[in-house]
């Protein structure tokens, strides 16, 4: 079972109201049959099978099929294959996405890669010291309910938040601000992050020396594998900031051929993918 997190403001068929800070994931049923109270494996895009990062074994609350007409969900007591149904209570397990199974066997499905880059971005911080777990909060919930926004802490204090484009990010602090962290904001002008890259080896040698002139360093440019590339835009283990450098340092040395002292470097920093860092 493939599942994608959305958020909800609709009634639900008994008349209960459905918490605009939860959230179901909109669920394809690919085999078998899911039920309510059913125990299931929950996988993250990236986990590996075998190990125990990324993954949860935990039980569905409720199913549910949504009447577009009505703008209700209805509760159901089972949901077979080829169907897409919501799922309510496991929304703490997955970030965005991720793969439901009831067998241990069964390997994960992989994200899609999106071809819209999150560039357009705009410092956020609470007018009231004491609001800054809603927005925490808040930035989290809005990172789980669009895959094309990406969150982050800045030196100075400030919260980072990045969209698809200006209409898109205003859409996205309205969200924040009127449901997700629920408390005024101050917003800064929208900007566009200068990024620059390698797409050949550089011909010359660049030379820096230390303020007393007795250091020496030289440096040159050179264009990373594809490999490479694919593994820090799936934020793997290290692969993220604040990851674990010692795993990164792993990956690089025995799978990229990396020196290892390169390797240990502990300020590296990756912005290439989804999520909250």
């Amino acid at each position: 079972m493939r599942s994608q997190w959305l958020s909800s403001r609709l009634h639900l068929e008994d008349g209960s109201y459905f918490d605009p800070g939860r959230f179901y994931a909109v669920s394809r049923v690919l085999s078998g049959t899911i039920h309510p109270g059913q125990e299931v494996h929950i996988w993250n895009p990236n986990y590996t099978p075998g190990k125990k990062e990324g993954l949860f074994v935990k039980a569905v609350g409720r199913v549910v099929v949504m009447n577009a007409l009505e703008s209700q969900l209805e509760p159901i007591d089972h949901c077979s294959a080829s169907n897409i149904v919501g799922l309510l209570g496991i929304d703490q397990y997955l970030l965005h996405s991720g793969t439901l199974t009831a067998s241990e066997t069964t390997h994960n499905v992989r994200n899609m890669n999106s071809p819209v880059s999150p560039v357009v971005q705009v410092a956020v911080s609470v007018l009231n010291p004491a609001d800054l777990p809603k927005l925490v909060e808040g930035l989290k919930q809005r990172c789980k309910s669009d895959l094309c926004v990406q969150t982050w802490s800045a030196a100075t204090g400030e919260y980072i938040v990045a969209g698809a484009g200006e209409l898109h990010l205003k859409m996205c602090l309205k969200d924040l601000q009127d449901s997700y962290a629920g408390v005024p904001l101050n917003i800064s002008s929208p900007t566009v992050g200068y990024r620059e890259t390698v797409r050949a080896e550089s011909s010359i040698v660049a030379l820096s020396m230390s303020q007393n002139r007795l250091n020496r360093i030289y440096a040159k440019a050179l264009l990373m594998d594809e490999t490479l590339i694919r593994v820090i835009a799936s934020r793997s283990p290290g692969f993220n900031t604040g990851g674990d450098t010692q795993a990164r340092a792993r990956i690089l040395v025995h799978e990229h051929a990396w020196d290892a002292t390169h390797a240990r470097t502990k300020n590296m920093v990756f912005r290439s993918g989804y999520g909250w860092p």
